[in-house]
């Protein structure tokens, strides 16, 4: 009997490509969230695996697309804490890649986007409440911003306006409706994957601004963790207010970890290669908060941006319907489990 063929999945060139399943599906339709440039070269990893799509799912959902777009609602202002350039908002970066999963939902919804940002010289707090009211804009998405921003829902006075954060927030922005990456969730299952490659000695090294962005949810999980192992395996945690490679080289000569979770792998993958110390070989190293224009085959987490930003509108337009404004008495928060990427980070699995 001939053997049925491996069939190529989406998951398949999604590990080929480094990148997440939803940034396949996005690309082999040639979605605008993503630049060509990266379509072109998903679409031609997919080739060359032998992909074939299923015709009845793709009958289906160009019968979808096909309908006519939804009248036009309102629109919905996005303040960013940094570039709002095309570059930017079209490129791999978090800031990017939240704004485009922000853009496509609410077209869907029949809403558009305004991206403002704070980083505008001629910013100011007064001056944009001053253009939302002009523009009939009533519904904000604030995205994640640095701790000098943090005031900034307090500062607008949001009495007027549905809102909602997106992403990693600080202080006064968890009093929001909020989407967020699953951080929690994130450093269990890293935990893990280094388990299974027969770690026994796992360490974690983060920013301060890093952990507090996630409402500590990060060390967390890792602090659950260690409570379930032997005292004798325990590392304690490298918190830094700044990356410091001699507190670093300090940290770990001393406790010498088997493995590391860290959203440092920029820093950390440089060190390790100027110190002659191997990864995966010597120690493996994984992220929760993967980045894939940076070090694309680093082992982690990709944690959904697109979605997370998607979630952000759909509790932004819940709002307008049901006409809820300011601040909310009871705020919500959306979690929005990452995909772990295997990389080459790690060691195989025992």
């Amino acid at each position: 009997m001939a053997s049925t063929p491996h069939r190529v999945t989406q998951k398949i060139i999604a590990q080929k490509a480094g990148v997440c399943k939803a940034t396949v599906s996005l690309a082999l339709r040639n979605d605008p969230q993503l630049p060509a440039d990266t379509c072109k070269r998903i679409q031609q990893i997919a080739v060359d695996l032998g992909y074939q799509s299923s015709p009845l799912v793709a009958a289906h959902m160009a019968q979808v697309r096909s309908q006519k777009p939804i009248k036009y609602q309102a629109t919905i202002a996005f303040l960013a804490d940094g570039s709002i350039s095309q570059d930017t908002l079209n490129s791999m970066m978090p800031i990017g890649r939240y704004y485009r999963g922000i853009q496509a939902r609410a077209q869907s919804q029949g809403y558009k986007v305004q991206p403002f940002s704070l980083q505008d010289p001629d910013f100011s707090t007064e001056h944009f409440k001053k253009v939302l009211h002009n523009r009939g804009i009533q519904g904000i998405i604030f995205g994640p911003v640095r701790y000098e921003h943090v005031d900034t829902p307090i500062t607008l006075n949001l009495e007027s306006l549905s809102s909602a954060a997106c992403g990693a927030y600080l202080g006064p922005m968890k009093s929001l409706h909020h989407a967020s990456p699953e951080n929690f969730d994130a450093v269990k299952r890293c935990v893990n994957r280094l388990q299974a490659s027969g770690d026994s000695r796992i360490g974690f090294v983060a920013l301060e601004e890093t952990v507090a962005r996630g409402n500590g949810r990060s060390l967390a999980a890792f602090l659950l963790y260690q409570n379930d192992i032997p005292a004798r395996q325990r590392i304690p945690p490298l918190i830094l207010p700044v990356w410091d490679k001699e507190r670093f080289k300090s940290w770990y000569e001393r406790y010498r970890p088997e493995g590391i979770i860290s959203t440092l792998y920029p820093k950390l993958i440089p060190w390790f290669a100027s110190n002659g110390i191997a990864i995966p070989d010597t120690v493996q190293l994984a992220t929760y908060h993967k980045t894939p224009y940076i070090y694309p085959y680093v082992s982690g987490i990709d944690q959904k941006f697109e979605m997370v930003g998607a979630a952000t509108v759909d509790l932004i337009v819940g709002q307008l319907y049901r006409n809820e404004k300011g601040i909310p008495t009871e705020p919500k928060s959306v979690v929005i489990a990452g995909e772990w990427f295997e990389g080459n980070t790690v060691r195989p699995l025992k």
